[in-house]
């Protein structure tokens, strides 16, 4: 997938992701961007190469969610 490609990729389901951690955290839209966005596990969803981009928004807010409570999350083993 092309860096443009992947970028609109990513940009189509970021409002689910965002929204499922504003419902965890019970964040305001800006805070959950915020948190996501500065996450260590965003860099790794960033990258195309992880892909991470193949699992759905819970999914991926699972680890969002993983990663904020311990520090670091599991990565699935399916990719």
């Amino acid at each position: 997938m092309t860096p443009d490609r992947y970028a609109a990729f990513l940009a189509a389901f970021m409002p689910s992701l965002t929204q499922e951690i504003m419902r965890r955290r019970d964040m305001s839209f800006r805070q959950a961007l915020r948190a996501l966005y500065t996450s260590p596990f965003y860099a790794d969803l960033e990258d195309e190469t992880t892909k991470l981009w193949r699992l759905s928004p819970l999914l991926l807010a699972d680890l969002w969610e993983e990663e904020q409570n311990t520090g670091t999350y599991d990565y699935p083993e399916a990719l």
